[in-house]
């Protein structure tokens, strides 16, 4: 057994008046968290003890932690929660041949005026098994998420990931440009400046040439970036609908589009929201004034019913040339079910579309499914897969998302994952990179889901990236999910409610074990080398510092 203290001296910082009125008298163990809480061997070589105590808020503490075996305590880190409750948190090194086994650990917190407080909590040690056959695309969980998702694996596809910005925008530029009858796009937005001009551009003269360009974007984005380029796009004959208004009070004046009459009148952003946090609480709060807006969040391209394009960029410079974003260009027979996807979002906005013409060439290898949801018809298919294909994780689930603002089923699929023993790995923007957008509040949105999933043994990254510019920082915008090396899910999709309920996207599930393991070890690289990894130790400063920016980000996840 190895007895270590540290005192630590307590700056009596204001913090919640709840906390800040003990008396001198009062010293007391409020609760020990222990992260993770179960260590696996194979996985987590570092524990920590976070501790809570009730204590005058000028007293001078210190904490006691009686070590057991060979564990030994390193680092003791003092602060206040973002609530303002007086804590510790406790770095434990684990040595690699630390025994399965429940592990008992006395704590004591003293006082400068010889108040004590006892408590003992207990580690629990597993042993992982990283041995476990990957059963992500057997028959029997594929036939499952046919039925999850309202989706089928089409075989026969070539796929290319297009991960490197400049190269990715001259497949854009060229599969534009050759097109030859049809040219399908939705995008969240499209700029019409810089480089990205060239591909308003192309498809301004294609439309000319006779080419039917159809153009779906969204209407809040695109106005708030490049609010002409819808009306240079019809001058010069390309078919653009702008999306928007998806989203009204419940008692919503008149309007004569069908799809938001048939909206109104089956209430479907009340019925299809489901009746938990936060959504509950927002509508007994809010009653009849509660807003809430869909949105089209889908990014694909479909040209001439031969190439497709699905993944995370929109048209715009930074998505190609300093952010860190991921496509996949098809071609086969998968291609017809990314631009039937297309066409059934284009008819719900008032468009009319010939259905694409059936692919016959099977030339490729690679078996893709495609998922889409649309949240104002009240289905989920790409959260539901999703959830259900974490449930089927063994080993590895490496995830990439560009914040975490995650509703209860995504968290606790995730939880679930990595307390039974899978190493669970989440790549997000840092502080620093999300200065790209909205000032980091989605940053601050983020750190707010952290503790929990460190709790459960999820491994979460921040990506830092190094400044290429004055100007600008590499932003993570990828989504992708990666399970035990075989699985390969990249699309629109965000950690995030609106991901989840609120915004229609599309997610592609690649089945080709070279593809995803070659992005586990990218992955892997930019975790290692371009990122930094988030402790409880890292939390603890970070609610220390950022505690009242993390409070009121908790009211603003509905934008994200």
């Amino acid at each position: 057994m190895l007895l270590l203290c540290l005192a630590v001296i307590s700056l009596g910082l204001p913090g919640c008046a709840g906390w800040n009125h003990v008396s001198e008298e009062q010293l007391a163990i409020s609760d020990v968290v222990v992260y993770p809480e179960i260590i696996y061997t194979g996985l987590h070589r570092i524990a920590y003890l976070d501790c809570g105590i009730l204590a005058h808020p000028k007293s001078k503490a210190s904490i006691h932690v009686d070590t057991p075996g060979s564990i030994s305590l390193s680092r003791i880190y003092a602060y206040r929660s973002r609530n303002g409750q007086r804590r510790f948190c406790c770095k434990l090194d684990l040595p690699s041949r630390t025994a399965a086994g429940k592990y008992t650990v006395p704590i004591e917190i003293t006082t400068e005026n010889g108040k004590r407080a006892f408590t003992q909590t207990e580690i629990h040690i597993a042993p992982s098994d990283s041995h476990l056959e990957p059963k992500i695309l057997c028959e029997q969980n594929q036939a499952m998420l046919d039925v999850i998702s309202n989706s089928q694996v089409i075989d026969g596809n070539q796929v290319e990931l297009l991960d490197k910005g400049p190269d990715a925008f001259k497949k854009w530029v060229a599969i534009i440009q050759n097109a030859t009858a049809t040219i399908y796009l939705q995008t969240y937005y499209l700029d019409d400046s810089g480089l990205s001009s060239q591909i308003v551009k192309i498809l301004k003269d294609k439309a000319e040439q006779g080419i039917e360009v159809k153009v779906l974007l969204t209407r809040y984005s695109q106005l708030a970036k490049s609010p002409l380029t819808p009306l240079e796009l019809r001058k010069h004959g390309v078919e653009v609908i702008v999306a928007g208004d998806i989203g009204f009070p419940r008692n919503a004046r008149s309007r004569t589009l069908p799809w938001l009459e048939k909206m109104r009148r089956d209430y479907r952003i009340y019925s299809s929201m489901p009746d938990t946090a936060p959504f509950k609480k927002w509508i007994d709060d809010k009653g009849d004034d509660v807003f809430v807006d869909y949105a089209l969040h889908e990014k694909m391209l479909v040209v001439d019913s031969s190439y497709a394009i699905v993944g995370g960029r929109n048209i715009s410079d930074c998505y190609f040339w300093w952010w860190k974003d991921l496509d996949v260009l098809l071609e086969g027979p998968v291609v017809d079910e990314i631009g039937r996807a297309f066409a059934s979002n284009w008819k719900d906005f008032g468009g009319i579309i010939t259905d694409p013409t059936p692919t016959i060439s099977r030339d490729g290898t690679t078996s893709v499914r495609t998922v889409q949801s649309k949240p104002w018809e009240g289905t989920y298919y790409t959260l539901d897969m999703l959830c259900s294909a974490i449930n089927m994780a063994q080993s590895k689930l490496y995830i990439t998302s560009q914040y975490l603002a995650l509703p209860p089923k995504l968290n606790q699929a995730l939880r679930d994952a990595a307390l039974r023993g899978v190493d669970v790995r989440i790549l997000t923007n840092s502080l620093e990179t999300g200065e790209e957008v909205a000032f980091s509040l989605c940053h601050y949105i983020s750190l707010n889901h952290y503790r929990e999933l460190l709790k459960a043994g999820v491994r979460i990254y921040e990506y830092t990236g190094a400044r290429q510019t004055s100007n600008f920082r590499p932003y993570l915008h990828s989504k992708q999910f990666i399970i035990d090396g075989y699985w390969l899910c990249i699309g629109s999709f965000n950690l995030s409610i609106r991901s989840s309920y609120l915004e229609s996207e599309i997610m592609l599930n690649i089945h080709d074990k070279t593809l995803a393991e070659e992005q586990e070890r990218k992955l892997s690289h930019q975790m290692m080398f371009e990122s930094k990894e988030i402790t409880p130790y890292q939390m603890a400063y970070a609610e220390d510092s950022y505690g009242l920016l993390m409070n009121m980000a908790e009211h603003l996840e509905i934008l994200y």
